[in-house]
């Protein structure tokens, strides 16, 4: 019967120290999240590197596809900074929808939705959600993005909405434009 209860309590214990790993976890992993909407909010691919691992993977919302910190950069580059680049500024808003599976000591995954706002060249902000999932691996005893996929849904976002609402008031326009020409060449045609 002692031998019952010891082992008990010694799986107990066992039993509470893995929970306050996995809490710990858990809080780098936030960390590690904060660390990331804040170099992002900055487009600063430099702070990004210590955040991924030395070999890794990020599908971008538009689906672009970068595997180092340079591409990461040029993607910056060439979406917010360049003179024809539509928008010059993003803030991300990364929720995960549950805690992080471990799959094991050293590799976790999670998935979640993004409220992003990108603030456009013109003057005006776009809000999109976006849906992504994220895997982790440990390097040197810390954890860092080993995968990261983004993605938008393309037949539910404010950009399609905001153009299909610019061709129909262009489509409008031409229409009206198109009966006041018509009705001001026929009064002249009648007039003759």
């Amino acid at each position: 019967m002692r031998k019952a209860v010891v082992v008990a309590l010694l799986l107990a214990g066992l039993g509470s120290a893995a929970a306050a790993q996995s809490e710990s976890d858990h809080e780098e992993l936030r960390g590690l999240r904060s660390r990331l909407v804040e170099a992002v909010g900055k487009l600063d691919a430099a702070a990004l590197e210590p955040l991924f691992t030395k070999e890794f993977s990020v599908t971008m919302a538009d689906q672009t596809h970068l595997k180092s910190v340079a591409e990461l950069k040029d993607f910056f580059e060439r979406q917010f900074r360049a003179s024809d680049s539509p928008v010059t500024g993003v803030r991300i808003q990364p929720d995960a929808d549950e805690l992080t599976h471990f799959l094991d000591d050293d590799v976790a995954v999670i998935w979640g939705s993004s409220r992003d706002t990108y603030t456009l060249r013109s003057g005006g902000e776009l809000t999109l959600q976006s849906r992504w999932t994220a895997t982790f691996a440990k390097e040197d005893g810390h954890w860092k993005f080993a995968a990261v996929h983004a993605g938008v849904n393309f037949l539910d976002n404010p950009l399609l909405t905001a153009a299909s609402s610019g061709k129909y008031a262009w489509g409008g326009g031409a229409l009206v434009l198109g009966l006041i020409v018509g009705m001001t060449l026929g009064r002249r045609k009648r007039a003759a």
